[in-house]
C-alpha cells in the first residue's frame, strides 16, 4: 500500500511542478527552478553523463537514432499499429471465436464474427486512407489558393513568410519540422499515421480515431460479456473449499 501511496504524491507532485512551474507565482521559486531542470537542464546533465560513460562517438549516433525516431518521418509507429490492430485480431480469432459456440447463441456468435472482421477490415482501411492522404501541403503551385481562402486579419495573423519552404506562410498555416514542408491549418503530426493531419484531412483522421475506439470497445465488451458467462455457467460466484481441520465448507 505505501508503495501506491508513494507512487501517487511523486506523480502529483511531478503534474504540478509541470503545470504551475511557469506560472507568476513559482517562476522564481523552488517550483519553477524544478521545472526548468526537469524539461531541460536534466536532459544537459545525462548528455554530459552519457558522454562520460559511453563516449561522445556513442552519443552522437545515439542523437541521429532519436533524430530518426522522434523527427523525421519514419514507419516505426505505423508498424507497431499494425502489428496491434492485425495481431490482436489474429489472437481474437484463435482465442475468443472458438468460445462463441459455447457461450453465445448462433445469432450473436455470426453477429460478433461479422462485426470482427468488418471492424478490424474498416479499421485498417481508414488507417491506410489516412496515412497516405494529402493533409494539405501547400508549395509555389497552390499558395496562392490557401492566401486567397483565408485571408490576414493582422490581429492573429499577418503576412510571413516561410524561411525554409521561401514561399509566402497563409493564415492558420504551419511549417511542419518532420515533414519539413507547410501544410494549411496544421494540427499536429501524427506518428501513428506518419502524416501531417491538416485542412484536407482531419475530418478523415477523426473518423480513425473513432473507428480504432470503436474497436477496443467491442473487443472489450465482447470479452467482458463472455467472461460473465463462464462465471455464471461455472458458478465461480459460489465457490469455496472445504476447511481440512472442521471439514466444513467456506466459500
Amino acid at each position: 500500500m505505501w508503495i501506491l501511496t508513494t507512487y501517487l504524491v511523486v506523480v502529483c507532485v511531478l503534474v504540478y511542478i509541470l503545470l504551475c512551474g511557469d506560472s507568476n507565482f513559482h517562476r522564481d521559486g523552488i517550483v519553477g527552478g524544478l521545472k526548468r531542470y526537469i524539461t531541460f537542464g536534466l536532459c544537459v546533465h545525462c548528455k554530459i553523463v552519457g558522454n562520460k560513460v559511453v563516449g561522445k562517438r556513442c552519443m552522437q549516433r545515439m542523437g541521429r537514432v532519436e533524430d530518426y525516431l522522434c523527427w523525421s518521418k519514419n514507419p516505426i509507429m505505423q508498424i507497431f499499429y499494425a502489428t496491434l490492430v492485425i495481431g490482436g485480431y489474429i489472437m481474437f480469432l484463435y482465442h475468443v471465436f472458438p468460445t462463441f459456440e459455447e457461450y453465445l447463441s448462433p445469432l450473436e456468435s455470426k453477429i460478433c464474427k461479422t462485426i470482427a472482421h468488418a471492424g478490424t477490415g474498416l479499421t485498417l482501411f481508414v488507417w491506410l486512407k489516412c496515412s497516405r492522404s494529402d493533409p494539405g501541403y501547400i508549395d509555389e503551385q497552390n499558395q496562392h489558393h490557401y492566401l486567397k481562402s483565408f485571408p490576414f486579419d493582422n490581429i492573429l495573423y499577418s503576412p510571413k513568410q516561410c524561411d525554409t519552404c521561401l514561399i509566402s506562410r497563409p493564415a492558420r498555416s504551419k511549417h511542419c519540422r518532420i515533414c519539413n514542408r507547410c501544410v494549411s491549418r496544421l494540427d499536429h503530426h501524427c506518428p501513428w499515421v506518419n502524416n501531417c493531419i491538416g485542412e484536407n484531412n482531419l475530418r478523415l483522421f477523426h473518423a480513425f480515431l473513432l473507428v480504432t475506439a470503436l474497436l477496443c470497445s467491442y473487443a472489450t465488451i465482447v470479452c467482458a460479456v463472455i467472461v460473465r458467462r463462464v462465471i455464471i455457467r461455472n458458478k465461480l460466484t459460489v465457490m469455496g473449499y472445504i476447511d481440512p481441520v472442521s471439514r466444513s465448507w467456506r466459500p
